[in-house]
């Protein structure tokens, strides 16, 4: 009997290949009709305060700039012709906050709307969401929640985050100040240099937590089925409680005593004790570690 991966790899091969055969012959004989367009709106200020983005049909990158407008550039494109990409476009309504969505007639879902959004300092993101395709913002005000269901979240140099969570990839955040929650399901959750965490969780991914201090309300991290780390500065004041059912668990670089020492489950204070660390998995291991 073969094993089953090769199997499953034959199969999959055989589908490709189908795909990229048919998909030929169906472009060559004039059933796709490729259209795109490309344009750049700009938005004044005024007396917003804030700006929000909903995107469920592409990409959505927000960046903070020395500018006093705001530059929307929008990128458009299907496979099904002109009359199916005027389905959709953007929407801007304007006042205390901008609100930049996409609009769409119904059965619009086969055109792709990719935006890439510059903002002045000053204005406060406070919440970009995409359905189809990876969010991204980087060097914005305000508090921030960002969210996509079937792509990577990215953010970079915002101060403060309320949420940022992926269903199906990962969150990547570098260089940000306080972040309440951080949320994926399938996917791996990166922290770099950041200021506070409250709570993390996966459902398979890994975790991975770089940051400088413990918030009063504590820090949670949780997943399934892969390792978490966390590091913190040596020199916080935390409890600490962790757990997982088949893996190891380490805690380096800090002073510690430990209340509880048992192989898969460890708990105690780190220089003297103060709000709670509780780290947890099933099948993975833990770190703790002072840098």
């Amino acid at each position: 009997m073969k094993p089953l991966w090769k199997g499953f790899l034959f199969v999959t091969l055989a589908l490709l290949a189908s795909f990229l055969i048919w998909g030929g012959a169906l472009y060559s004989i004039g059933y796709f009709d490729a259209e795109s367009e490309e344009y750049v709106r700009t938005v004044e200020v005024g007396s917003a305060k804030e700006l929000t983005v909903d995107n469920d049909f592409g990409f959505a990158t927000v960046r903070a700039e020395d500018r006093s407008d705001i530059q929307i550039e929008v990128y458009k494109w299907t496979l099904f012709g002109r009359e199916e990409l005027d389905k959709a476009d953007i929407d801007i309504t304007t006042g205390t906050v901008i609100r930049v969505a996409v609009d769409s007639e119904d059965g619009a879902s086969l055109v792709i709307i990719d935006l890439t959004i510059e903002v002045p300092m000053t204005l406060n993101v406070t919440e970009v969401r995409t359905e189809a395709g990876r969010a991204e913002v980087v060097g914005t005000a305000g508090k921030l929640s960002i969210s996509c269901s079937a792509g990577n979240v990215k953010v970079i140099d915002v101060g403060r985050v309320e949420y940022a969570k992926s269903t199906t990839g990962w969150v990547y955040m570098r260089s940000c100040g306080d972040i309440t929650r951080v949320q994926t399901g399938t996917g791996a959750i990166d922290v770099l240099d950041g200021g506070t965490l409250v709570e993390a969780s996966t459902d398979t991914g890994s975790v991975v937590v770089h940051v400088k201090d413990i918030p009063p309300d504590g820090t949670r991290i949780a997943t399934e089925t892969a390792p978490v780390v966390l590091y913190v500065d040596r020199n916080v004041t935390a409890d600490f409680n962790m757990r997982t059912d088949t893996g190891r668990i380490e805690i380096t670089g800090m002073e510690h005593v430990f209340t509880n020492s048992e192989e898969t489950h460890k708990a105690g204070r780190i220089n003297g004790g103060g709000p709670l660390i509780e780290l947890t998995t099933v099948t993975g291991d833990i770190a703790l570690r002072g840098e």
